[in-house]
């Protein structure tokens, strides 16, 4: 994790947050503001943003593959866009296939 922090430019001592109790508060109140604007239906994978007519949230996105940064990028476009879209209220497709997680190397390297 420190690695990846690093490469963002951002300082790797954050990696120590991962399992610091003292942001356990800050981030079950995060998530209940998502779930307060999504609904009670939802329990994870919630994304909030500003939309047509204030804040929103969606629930997702739930992806088989862990995307390179380009098609994160567009993905991440679509998201806004559809978030202010006025009108908008769901989007839903069954899945295919199940979740494929990166390979325990690439997740080591995010780790450490």
């Amino acid at each position: 994790m420190a690695s990846v922090l690093d490469e963002l430019g951002l300082d790797p001592d954050l990696a120590g947050a991962l399992d610091d109790p003292q942001w356990d508060g800050v981030i079950k109140e995060s998530m209940d503001d998502g779930l307060a604007l999504d609904g009670d239906d939802r329990r994870a994978y919630v994304v909030a943003g500003e939309g047509h007519d204030g804040r929103v949230a969606l629930f997702g996105p739930v992806i088989t593959d862990l995307p390179e940064l380009e098609p994160s990028l567009e993905l991440w476009d679509g998201l806004v866009k559809v978030m202010r879209a006025p009108g908008f209220f769901e989007l839903k497709r069954s899945r295919t296939e199940r979740p494929r997680p990166p390979p325990e190397s690439v997740l080591d390297s995010m780790a450490s």
